[in-house]
């Protein structure tokens, strides 16, 4: 998460406003592209807006894809998020993470979560083989915690 890259929301239905790849654009920023040391240190994860639109892409060609995908954006109007360094990708990642850690003004809203959803460890080895079998819905127990 980095300021500045937006985090768009579904409607009433459970539709974002734009289609995929768009909205890649929109929740994507890319740091220090210009460091070939820091892509190969970090395997190309500092090319996010390439990885996300072409994930079955090696990140090798992350560099020569830059380009082209910066300009097809621009050209359509759209974002083409980018630090220029690491360190100004901490420096944002760190004023978002200080803005969601403040309370929320009011008083906080419950979060109604199905049944269906509700889930809870049900032992130590829960990160164990298989994890799954240590997963159970929990209206399958003998009491329920009432949500």
């Amino acid at each position: 998460m980095i300021d500045g890259t937006e985090y768009p929301l579904p409607d009433d239905k459970g539709n974002l406003e734009n289609n995929w790849a768009i909205h890649q654009l929109h929740t994507t920023t890319n740091f220090g592209r210009k460091h070939r040391a820091f892509s190969w240190f970090v395997g190309g994860l500092n090319y996010q807006v390439e990885h996300h639109l072409f994930p079955n892409i090696c990140h090798v060609h992350y560099r020569a894809i830059s380009p082209i995908v910066e300009k097809t954006a621009k050209e359509f109007g759209l974002p083409y998020k980018s630090k220029e360094t690491f360190l100004e990708a901490i420096v944002a990642h760190a004023k978002i993470m200080k803005e969601l850690g403040k309370k929320p003004a009011g008083q906080p809203q419950p979060v109604v979560v199905p049944a269906s959803h509700r889930y809870e460890i049900t032992s130590s080895k829960a990160f164990t083989k298989p994890f799954i079998s240590s997963v159970v819905p929990i209206e399958t127990r003998h009491h329920s915690i009432p949500w």
